[in-house]
């Protein structure tokens, strides 16, 4: 017990002073002083607790004496040991004295107390009570250890005892030996291995007992062991025996190898078996490999175990132990089969029951051919008969069932085959054509259809009796017998000719006829002949001749017409347009007058439009029509447009709106001219149907696609005019509303649209308004910058011979044509001469060759193609400009054939024609400053010098568009609708006029580009 634990004290006193006192003397924190008034009070605690160190006991006491209490505390168990000190007030009476020592008292104290005997005799018992305490748990420590070690010796005897019967009974070979080889245990089977008994082969060394070589080994061994710590084992047949070996080494607790441990096992009879076994599993291996049956085994869970060769090879594996483990659902087999073949497996397991002959259809692993095989399978079972797998065997019955199959085939074969014969037959009869067939070896017939009897007009039987050649006067029976035998060879694949048979009345019959060389089978070949009546289509043929001439001639008299009128026409409107705007520019006109002069400048272009459009048709109709893709500013293309339109809106009372969908690409690649012909004619149309409401314009751009929407509020479309909208010469809708023009527009819209590889589509609602929309797909390219405007207007020319005169010869029949050329190369410095036929252009040219000549190709007398010709074989330096009305492309190409340097169509642009003269005859022109002209031009007017009033940049957007087209009548009109809007723009006006009377559109177009950057 622990010293610091507190220990019971028992005080016994009838007298409270005592008591008192004794708990004073002895105060001590390792002491629970108990203090009883009485006996009766001492014995309830006594009975109460099981422990005490000390009892102090009054002898004398009220209800008893102390005796009692110390009788009781000898009879309990737990306090019979406690020690008792008596105390008494009667001075060493002897025989209470002895009564206390009798009853236990190990010593007494007299009352009065001194303390410190009482003080010490109490810590002297409490000390040996505390000893005792710690004696007794010592020994009982003590006994525990005992009993354990007992414990432990009695489980060693008995661990001993069972080790030994193990290895009295174990039938491998077990020996402790030292470290030098002396045998300390061995069992009975490794002494009878050596012919000795266990007490005899004791302290022997192990290394005597060896053949020499056997025991050098064995040292080598034990050895190795010593020195690595490890266990050595090896394998050793010895003259036939074959014995496992096995060195461990056993150490101590320090790690030290202290001996050696020798396993070894006779392993002769276990290699025996082997061998026997192995032997008798490669004949069953030989048996299963060398029968042609697909043997395997699978076990309880359809997991394979084994297979023959044949069996692997099927399963496309590579050896039948590759097989082991897998299932069917690892095989190549159909999707199907591995569900099929393991229930399989499963019935016959669950049923213990063999299923033979299961026809089963799988898959060939290679080639994927379907292959048929005949299945068993039986269960297997193990020594008790318990289901453990299963065994399948199965043949390759494949060639058995494809032939099976294959004479089902046949019989179906042949009945389909003859019902085939026969609806042929009939098929054949119900044709109108000659069928006819010839035996390869003889002449005649041997087939003939009911066509070939009605075209013939003979019997099946007389035909079945006749050769080719007696129907078909035209070949010999050689050219027919050389025909068959190229037919039969294969030199000639097929013979089709066009050929005459013979009726049997001596009508003959113009046919086409087809013969070719069959062979169905090694028995059936023959010549199979089919032969057409052609009457109705050679009587076809003929008529299509000469509606194809017919045609053609058309053709040729549409193109002479054309050609014609573009020439006709487009000479006395030059003329008619060009002094329009001569007199337009006279300010002494009055308004009657200056209005008639309008109704004749707008009938000529309205005209003029009409031809356009014409030709513009007949160019596409003939493939002729040619696009000029270049890269534009999307933007300033879209705003001289919406411009021109919206102007167009406000003079007839209508709404204008141009809404872009989506961010613009700054430039385009495409032909500039024609989409503007598109947008023109889908934008003038909804202006010119519209009467209320308004025309929105909307454009977008997504992904390299560009997308025009023009809706209208017109009167709309019906649906069934929808379809004939884009025909050429077609106005739909109520007569007494149609619009004027021919039709053309939107027809030749849509062939431009196609053109350009994009699509045109209409949505209308009659009544309410109609919606077109055209995409195209046009790239984006990098924003174009736009040309310097160059103000510059040429007066004269320069040229490296100085004063030396250009003499440009005129040569065309109409006086209007010749007087355009000379007022506007008159005044720039040119020396003109004109012809009016080709006589006179040869003539003149040769009598006085011209610097260039401009040579017009349609004339009397003769024409400028021939002209050109005998004026290129006397000059051939002359510069020659084709100057023609025509605008078919046949004429230019034909012109330089004849010999022209050049090409320019009627009406003549007066900035191309100056280009082409600067190219030819390099020349430097000079100019003067356009604005500068402007504003003299204004002050010559009165303005007094006051700055010149011009157009908003918006307006001059749209004067630069219709420069840009070269619409001189459309710049007049907008110039007019200016000047009326604002008189202070008059000067300008008559400055444009005075340029579009001269053709100058590109000078117009600098002066709109000035204003247009130069004005808000």
């Amino acid at each position: 017990m622990n010293n610091q634990i507190k220990i019971n004290i028992l005080l016994v006193d009838d007298e409270r002073a005592s008591l008192l006192f004794l708990t004073k003397v002895l105060d001590d924190p390792t002491y629970h002083l108990v203090c009883a008034n009485s006996a009766q009070e001492a014995l309830d605690w006594l009975r109460l607790n099981q422990e005490c160190a000390l009892v102090v006991l009054d002898i004398n006491l009220d209800d008893s004496d102390g005796f009692e209490i110390a009788k009781f505390v000898r009879a309990q168990p737990n306090t019979k040991d406690t020690p008792i000190i008596f105390v008494t007030g009667m001075s060493h009476r002897p025989e209470y004295l002895a009564q206390a020592y009798a009853l236990g008292a190990i010593d007494y104290i007299i009352k009065p107390f001194n303390p410190d005997i009482v003080k010490t005799k109490v810590a002297v018992l409490v000390d040996l009570y505390r000893k005792t305490i710690q004696l007794q748990q010592t020994n009982a420590q003590l006994q525990q250890v005992i009993l354990k070690h007992q414990q432990t010796e009695q489980a060693l005897r008995e661990q001993s005892q069972t080790l030994r019967a193990i290895l009295d009974a174990t039938l491998d070979i077990i020996i402790m030996l030292e470290l030098d080889g002396t045998i300390v245990t061995i069992n009975p089977t490794g002494a009878a291995q050596f012919g000795m008994n266990r007490n005899e082969i004791i302290d022997h060394c192990f290394y005597d007992l060896l053949p020499p070589k056997v025991a050098a080994h064995r040292i080598l061994a034990i050895e190795e062991v010593i020195r690595t710590k490890k266990s050595v084992f090896f394998e050793k047949d010895r003259s036939g025996l074959w014995f496992e070996c096995n060195f461990y080494p056993v150490c101590n607790e320090e790690g030290h190898v202290i001996r050696i441990a020798l396993f070894g096992r006779d392993t002769t009879q276990r290699k025996q078996a082997e061998e026997e076994l192995r032997t008798q599993q490669e004949l069953l291996r030989l048996v299963i490999d060398s029968v042609p049956h697909l043997i395997f085994w699978k076990d309880l869970n359809s997991v394979y175990l084994g297979c023959n060769q044949n069996f692997a090879k099927m399963a496309n594996v590579d050896t039948p132990e590759h097989i082991i483990g897998q299932t069917d659902f690892d095989l190549p087999w159909k999707p199907f089969e591995p569900s099929k073949f393991r229930a399989d497996d499963r019935r016959v397991m669950n049923n213990n029951t063999p299923e033979y002959h299961l026809i089963e259809t799988t898959v060939g692993p290679t080639n994927g051919q379907q292959i048929w095989v005949d299945t068993s399978k039986v269960p297997l079972h193990d020594a008790t008969g318990t289901v453990i797998g299963i065994l399948g065997a199965f043949e390759n019955i494949t060639e058995r069932k494809q032939a099976e199959l294959e004479l089902q085939r046949s019989k179906a074969a042949l009945e389909q085959a003859n019902a085939e014969l026969n609806q042929f037959k009939t098929t054949l009869d119900m044709m109108l054509d000659c069928v006819f067939m010839v035996d390869c070896e003889e002449s005649p017939f041997f087939y003939v259809n009911q066509g070939a009897i009605n075209q013939l007009g003979y019997t099946q039987e007389e035909l079945l009796q006749m050769t080719l050649s007696d129907i078909n006067p035209e070949y010999t029976d050689k050219e027919l017998s050389e025909w068959y035998a190229r037919l039969y060879d294969g030199s000639l694949p097929a013979l089709t000719v066009e050929t005459i048979h013979r009726h049997k009345n001596g009508t003959l019959i113009p046919v086409e006829v087809f013969v070719q060389y069959i062979q169905v089978s090694e028995q059936v070949h023959c010549f199979v002949g089919v032969a057409r009546d052609m009457t109705e289509r050679k009587q076809a043929e003929a008529y299509l001749t000469q509606a194809k001439e017919a045609a053609e001639a058309a053709n040729r008299a549409k193109s002479t017409f054309l050609a014609n009128m573009s020439h006709e026409l487009r000479t006395p409107l030059n003329g008619i347009l060009g002094y329009t705007q001569i007199l337009k520019r006279d300010n002494t006109l009055n308004a009657e007058q200056q209005e008639g002069i309008d109704i004749i400048h707008h009938s000529g272009e309205y005209l003029l439009t009409l031809i356009n459009d014409i030709l513009d048709l007949s160019k596409i109709e003939a493939e002729r029509m040619e696009l000029d893709p270049t890269d534009f500013q999307l933007d300033d293309f879209i705003k001289g447009i919406v411009e021109l339109f919206r102007m167009r809106a406000e003079q007839k009372g209508i709404a204008f709106n141009y809404q872009p969908l989506s961010p613009l690409p700054k430039g385009i690649h495409a032909d500039e001219k024609r989409l503007r012909q598109i947008l023109i004619n889908l934008l003038n149309n909804a202006i010119k149907f519209t009467k209320q409401g308004g025309v929105q314009f909307k454009v977008s751009y997504c992904q390299g696609k560009i997308r025009f929407q023009v809706e209208d509020t017109g009167p709309g479309i019906a649906p069934e005019f929808v379809t004939k909208i884009f025909q050429p010469f077609q106005q739909v809708g109520d007569l007494n509303d149609k619009a004027e023009g021919t039709g053309l527009g939107l027809s030749i819209t849509q062939k431009l649209v196609d053109m350009m590889g994009g699509e045109i589509q209409l949505d209308s609602v009659l009544g309410q308004g109609t919606t077109f929309w055209a995409i195209f797909k046009l790239p984006e390219v990098d924003a174009v910058e736009s040309l310097p405007a160059d103000e510059r207007i040429i007066v004269s020319y320069k040229k490296n011979a100085p004063n030396k005169v250009i003499k440009i010869l005129v040569v065309d029949d109409k006086w209007e044509n010749r007087s355009v050329l000379i007022k506007l190369l008159t005044p720039l410095g040119f020396e003109i001469v004109v012809a009016v036929n080709g006589i006179e252009a040869v003539g003149l040219a040769l009598m006085s060759p011209p610097d260039l000549i401009l040579m017009d190709l349609v004339m009397p007398v003769m024409d400028g193609f021939t002209a050109t010709g005998k004026i290129r074989e006397k000059l051939k330096e002359v510069v020659i400009i084709a100057v023609s009305a025509s605008a078919f492309d046949f004429h230019q190409q034909r012109s330089m054939q004849a010999g022209c340097n050049d090409f320019l169509a009627k009406p003549i642009r007066a900035e191309l024609l100056l280009e082409r003269l600067r190219e030819h005859l390099n020349l430097e022109w000079v100019y003067e400053q356009a604005i500068a002209d402007t504003k003299n031009e204004a002050a010559e007017h009165g303005t007094n010098q006051m700055p010149l009033v011009g157009p908003s940049a918006q307006q001059a957007a749209v004067l630069f568009d219709l420069a840009m087209i070269g619409d001189i009548y459309g710049i007049c009109d907008y110039v007019k609708q200016l000047e009326q809007s604002n008189k202070q723009m008059q000067p300008f006006a008559q400055k444009i006029y005075q340029l579009a009377n001269d053709l100058k559109d590109n000078d117009i177009r600098q002066i709109a580009q000035h204003f247009m950057e130069n004005t808000q």
